[in-house]
């Protein structure tokens, strides 16, 4: 089941009520799930919305699966002050919780989650542009996920030849939390963030035509 309503100056509001059974290492869950989103679209300047989802979810484990309840937020800011600049952000979280157990085996007793909570997501992610002419563009994409305590950067740089002739050159760093890693791959101590991954790249692509 489905309701949505469109107003003026581009507004819009959605409700969504799904049922539904899936089948995972021989078990039958019944679901139901309930997403509500909206968004905002009224300027050339700024655009903005959001979502959020709740309802039943499964707990993917071999061992172990069951029915748990999961919530996710949803939310983007589209920003363009001026033409050739576009910077967006993202914003997506994921909590979820199993109704029947009020802790967390293994973890210290001022660890325990007194709601059953299993794991809480959240992801944040910015992308900028920048068209400095009609061939060259410049974009950077930075990602930082709660859960995994990692930090993303990407950088590509774009030059357009003719159409369908394209030059790309790019950077893609990937970091985390000391405390996260493995003490043989941290390299220098203290806190912050270990860079673990760097790669540089480059792509021509080129359309022949016959």
């Amino acid at each position: 089941m489905s309701a949505s309503a469109d107003f003026a100056r581009n507004l819009r509001y959605s409700l969504d009520v799904s049922e539904g059974m899936e089948r995972y290492e021989g078990i039958n869950f019944n679901k139901r799930r309930y997403d509500m989103s909206g968004n905002v679209n009224t300027s050339q300047v700024i655009s903005f919305g959001g979502g959020f989802e709740w309802g039943d979810q499964i707990y993917f484990d071999e061992a172990n699966p069951f029915l748990g309840r999961e919530n996710g937020l949803r939310a983007y800011i589209n920003f363009r002050p001026v033409s050739r600049f576009a910077p967006n952000i993202n914003i997506r979280t994921s909590r979820f919780t199993d109704p029947n157990r009020f802790f967390i085996p293994g973890l210290n007793d001022g660890e325990r989650s007194e709601d059953g909570e299993i794991f809480d997501v959240k992801i944040f992610r910015a992308q900028s542009t920048y068209q400095f002419t009609n061939r060259l563009l410049f974009r950077a994409i930075t990602e930082f996920d709660t859960y995994e305590e990692t930090l993303g950067l990407n950088f590509l740089v774009t030059y357009r030849v003719s159409a369908g002739t394209v030059f790309y050159i790019g950077c893609d760093d990937h970091y985390q939390q000391r405390d996260q890693l493995l003490q043989d791959q941290v390299n220098i101590a203290g806190s912050g963030y270990q860079r673990t991954n760097r790669a540089i790249f480059t792509k021509f692509q080129y359309l022949f035509r016959y």
